[in-house]
């Protein structure tokens, strides 16, 4: 099977090139790249125009948060293989939920966690916004960040720096880090707006989109004397100024650069790595002029390397003489010399290969994963997630239990009793440890002993799913931590009418203790904890969540109403998908045809004077009986009528049109 990259970068058309020059190398390695963009410029269409864009321009204070939901649910229907990111952190990644997916990062040494020393812009803007950062990240089901430089942190982290730059800032660098240098783009001749030849001894100032708006008019004339230019080029978006200020005739918001740098005496940069790398692969020394810190850090580090000068607007002695800037230019030409050895986009492209094809290898569980010697045979393990009200119970005590091929690991009826799905769905991120969870599997195998030995193992609970109670609020975050613990297993999801099962839903609810109508039941939305949301039933997301974790040919869904109308039918089919035998339990009739009565307005009434979740305050034991009386008669003015007339099926119903596309079937909920 192709495999398929998903990259991610931010709208900085420096992210984008560096991404697409490493693009460019995996389409013709038979790799398929699809890009995710916040916002695109006029450039970055042009850059992009050979891929496909997903595009989501997005503005506004929740841009970030926006913009991370909108790429989770392309990455859960799309079947990508691995991600790929060149973004500001603290802006565009902070809500992006990688999948359990391998990524990396495409970065520079002094960003990430290696180079700590230095205080970069994303650690004030985290240190000023944790606490709001987090408890966004916690409503996506995703776990909180302790620092800045976390998102860095990748499968492998590829520094696209020049060797000394790297070199400077770490002398050892971790194992999954590695130095790839300098990626860039080489645009097609374009014409310039002047002609060629009279752009003789430039100094130029590429400024790109973030530089400096304005210049020390002194220090201009200075350096400009200094270098003895003929010409001053500005490229960059502040174009009024340097031209009606610095009287600049040569002005442009782009050009292909590569074209002048021979003609080239000095440049000025704002210190983006795009601007500042492709100087010094030229050779040419280099005056930063930056705007905010991580630019001032990279010409710090330059400064270091002796081949450019860090210039501070507010430092009067910014004076330069030609001795000076013949040193930075001899150091830069050293540089250029060891930059001439590295292909950063082909080495990155080289690196992306090796973790694919690690990746696609499909590896069987086996007891040796759980490091334990007593269970060392092959372990085959099946997840049966539910949903609720789906026939999970059946399932469980007919086919599960019953057949002589598989074998339930946890208890039918208690299944909030078993260790490792307490943990799964129980334990919150800030104390969920995954090596707690694999010794709790590698537990319940020992537990059943040599009855794993041959059989499929199934752990079956439908609070896996989530619980529509809560609107299913950790539906992702369980499904991530199975995936972790079991990268290979396979995966088993029910579903029903969403307008029936909503009903059922409801009476159970009722049934546990709930103590208000229907329609309160709907419309309620909690602040201190998640309450029913009607996006629960909106069930592509699930199945597409899970087939995207764990491979379409992993994953069946099976349908209430085949159990209902064809139990034989429903039992061959997850027989065949299991690989077992087809077989039949002894109750299948009973069992699906069985039924029971539910008063529901005896069982408010019992709810409440009853203690339960729902109902937090019931009336006292001794509450005088004409006080309880008073309550049965408003408790008969309560209209308890289920009209599903009142709710609003759009979404639901486009969901489910979604979801049988995919499958290939006719919606039977239509």
């Amino acid at each position: 099977m192709k495999a398929k990259v998903a990259m991610i970068s931010g709208p900085a058309l420096g992210h984008v090139v560096r991404l697409r020059s490493i693009a460019d190398i995996l389409i013709n390695l038979d790799v398929e790249v699809e890009f995710f963009v916040p916002k695109m410029s006029i450039l970055t269409k042009k850059v992009l125009n050979d891929y496909v864009v997903h595009n989501f321009d997005v503005e506004g204070e929740d841009k970030a948060v926006i913009f991370g939901m909108g790429v989770n649910e392309k990455l859960i229907k799309c079947d990508f293989s691995l991600i790929i990111y060149d973004a500001n952190p603290m802006l565009w990644l902070l809500y992006i939920d990688t999948l359990c997916l391998p990524t990396i990062c495409v970065t520079n040494v002094f960003l990430t966690k290696v180079s700590s020393n230095f205080k970069i812009v994303q650690d004030d803007f985290f240190l000023n916004n944790k606490v709001t950062i987090n408890i966004q990240r916690q409503a996506l089901g995703l776990s909180p960040l302790k620092t800045a430089r976390d998102i860095y942190e990748a499968s492998l982290t590829l520094l696209a720096d020049p060797k000394p730059v790297v070199e400077h800032v770490c002398s050892l660098l971790p194992n999954s880090y590695k130095q790839v240098g300098e990626c860039s783009l080489s645009f097609d001749a374009e014409e310039l707006l002047c002609s060629q030849d009279k752009l003789n001894n430039i100094l130029l100032l590429s400024m790109g989109s973030t530089g400096p708006g304005d210049i020390d008019e002194k220090f201009f004339i200075n350096l400009f004397n200094t270098v003895k230019a003929d010409t001053v080029v500005y490229v960059g978006n502040k174009i009024d100024y340097y031209k009606n200020k610095l009287k600049i005739e040569h002005c442009y918001t782009f050009i292909p650069l590569e074209k002048i740098y021979k003609q080239v005496k000095l440049i000025v940069t704002q210190g983006g790595v795009g601007s500042t790398y492709q100087a010094l692969k030229n050779g040419l020394p280099i005056i930063v002029c930056h705007e905010h810190q991580n630019q001032n850090i990279l010409g710090l580090i330059l400064s270091d390397l002796g081949c450019a000068f860090n210039y501070d607007k507010n430092n009067i002695d910014n004076i330069f003489t030609s001795e000076r800037i013949n040193i930075m230019r001899n150091n830069a030409v050293s540089i250029s010399h060891s930059m001439s050895l590295d292909n950063g986009p082909v080495t990155a492209a080289s690196l992306i290969l090796e973790l694919l094809s690690k990746k696609m290898i499909s590896f069987p569980i086996t007891s040796s994963k759980y490091n334990n010697e007593n269970a060392a045979q092959d372990v085959d393990v099946v997840f049966h997630i539910g949903l609720h009200k789906t026939g999970t119970t059946w399932l469980q005590k007919g086919l599960f239990i019953e057949h002589p091929d598989l074998l339930l690991l946890n208890s039918s009826s208690q299944p909030w009793n078993c260790p490792l799905i307490s943990l799964l769905v129980g334990e919150n991120e800030r104390g969920y440890k995954h090596k707690k969870a694999d010794r709790a599997l590698s537990e319940l195998i020992n537990i059943n002993g040599s009855q794993t030995r041959g059989k499929v193992n199934v752990i079956s609970a439908e609070r896996l799913s989530g619980h529509p109670y809560s609107g299913g609020f950790d539906t992702f975050l369980i499904a991530k931590r199975i995936k972790k613990l079991c990268p290979d297993a396979k995966i088993i999801i029910g579903l029903r009418n969403p307008k029936d099962i909503i009903v059922s839903i409801f009476k159970q609810m009722v049934s546990e203790g709930f103590v208000g109508n229907f329609d309160t039941f709907i419309a309620t939305k909690a602040w201190k904890r998640p309450f029913f949301d009607l996006s629960y039933l909106e069930y592509h997301h699930i199945v597409f969540l899970y087939r995207r974790l764990f491979g379409s040919e992993n994953v069946k869904v099976v349908f209430y109403e085949t159990l209902r109308d064809s139990p034989q039918n429903y039992i061959d089919d997850i027989c065949n998908f299991l690989k077992v035998v087809s077989f039949t339990p002894k109750n299948i009739i009973k069992a699906v045809n069985s039924s029971s009565k539910f008063d529901i307005n005896k069982q408010y009434a019992i709810n409440m004077t009853r203690l339960s979740e729902f109902n937090q305050h019931p009336l006292p034991i001794n509450t005088p009986p004409s006080i309880i009386q008073d309550a049965l008669k408003s408790l008969s003015l309560i209209d308890f009528t289920v009209n599903l007339d009142s709710i609003d099926w759009s979404h639901v119903d486009r969901s489910c049109s979604i979801l049988f596309n995919e499958l290939g079937m006719s919606n039977p909920y239509s």
